[in-house]
């Protein structure tokens, strides 16, 4: 495991986590999504939450852990090398 990319994921996690619950609900989500996609003119839609949450909430509870997000960046990371 990456554990920079791991420590830069849990940060970015942290920041979006905004009321400090330990999970990324949709707001927060859509919040994550529309800054990551803005330079690019991207709208975010809730379908695009959806897409999200079904590949990354393992545990179905409708929010993403902060051990799920983490997780989907240094798979995507490692697809990406």
């Amino acid at each position: 495991m990456d554990k920079s990319a791991a420590k830069l994921a849990e940060k970015t996690f942290d920041k979006y986590d905004t009321d400090k619950s330990g999970y990324l609900e949709r707001s927060e989500i859509k919040a994550l999504l529309e800054a990551d996609f803005k330079e690019f003119g991207i709208e975010v839609s809730e379908a695009d939450i959806d897409v999200l949450l079904a590949s990354t909430d393992k545990d179905g509870d409708g929010k993403i852990s902060k051990e799920e997000y983490v997780s989907m960046i240094l798979q995507g990371a490692a697809k990406a090398n």
